[in-house]
């Protein structure tokens, strides 16, 4: 791209880049401006510097300094590798270990991820961290766990506090009151259906019918109002 097409106007980037005005370049912002070190390497190779997949970098760190000898292309991957503090030595990268400030060869010395990235740690100190966490999260479960009396294992870490219903001594009685009471019903309705039973046998033999539930049986109502009775005596305890 000619470089008469691009005005001398320049302004800084929040980043501290310079900027300078060319509406016309193909990678310019919604104002028309496009970093000034590119505009300088792409004038020096002669075409045009795709940032999508290659980089200008700043060989001395700083980023107004866009003089020709300070200015190097490279690839997104090294380019972030270089801002991360890696150091390409011997034929491979090396880079420091920010728990043991170890410069260490990358390959060898860190594992690396599926998605073909490397962890920041050195592996032995990744180990020494990833068990002082498992550590740690088993201790604060184990504490969680005592706190709320949660059994571990068949065994109880900690014993249940005790239920309490209510907690004034009159609502105490008035709830070992319905409770009694709803035992009394269950028992009434256990009598009255064992005695319908009986009677709808009895009639099953001399008659060789069935009725669905006790229709025929003389104590059917009772029986019925029993149900019901102790239906209400169950919605009343539990409120």
């Amino acid at each position: 791209m000619p470089q008469a097409k691009c005005e001398v106007r320049t302004q800084r980037h929040s980043c501290g880049y310079l900027l300078q005005h060319c509406p016309e370049h193909p990678y310019a912002n919604h104002q028309g401006f496009v970093p000034q070190h590119r505009l300088i390497m792409e004038a020096q190779i002669g075409r045009i510097v795709n940032p999508c997949i290659e980089h200008v970098h700043h060989i001395d760190g700083i980023k107004d300094n866009n003089s020709p000898n300070n200015l190097v292309l490279l690839d997104i991957q090294t380019h972030r590798r270089l801002h991360r503090g890696w150091v390409f030595r011997s034929g491979e990268w090396w880079k420091v270990c920010p728990e043991c400030n170890r410069l260490l060869p990358v390959e060898s010395s860190f594992y690396k991820r599926s998605s073909g990235t490397f962890v920041n740690l050195w592996k032995p100190c990744s180990v020494q961290i990833s068990n002082s966490i498992a550590h740690a999260e088993v201790m604060t479960r184990t504490t969680e766990c005592k706190r709320q009396g949660i059994r571990r294992l068949g065994h109880p870490i900690y014993p249940q506090p005790e239920v309490r219903l209510r907690r004034n001594s009159e609502g105490d009685q008035m709830r070992v009151k319905d409770v009694q009471e709803a035992i009394g019903e269950a028992q009434r309705f256990i009598t009255k259906a064992n005695h319908c039973l009986d009677r709808e046998y009895e009639e099953y033999k001399s008659h060789a019918r069935l009725s669905v539930f006790c229709k025929s049986c003389t104590e059917s109502a009772a029986c019925k109002r029993a149900s019901m009775d102790l239906t209400r005596a169950l919605s009343k305890m539990r409120k």
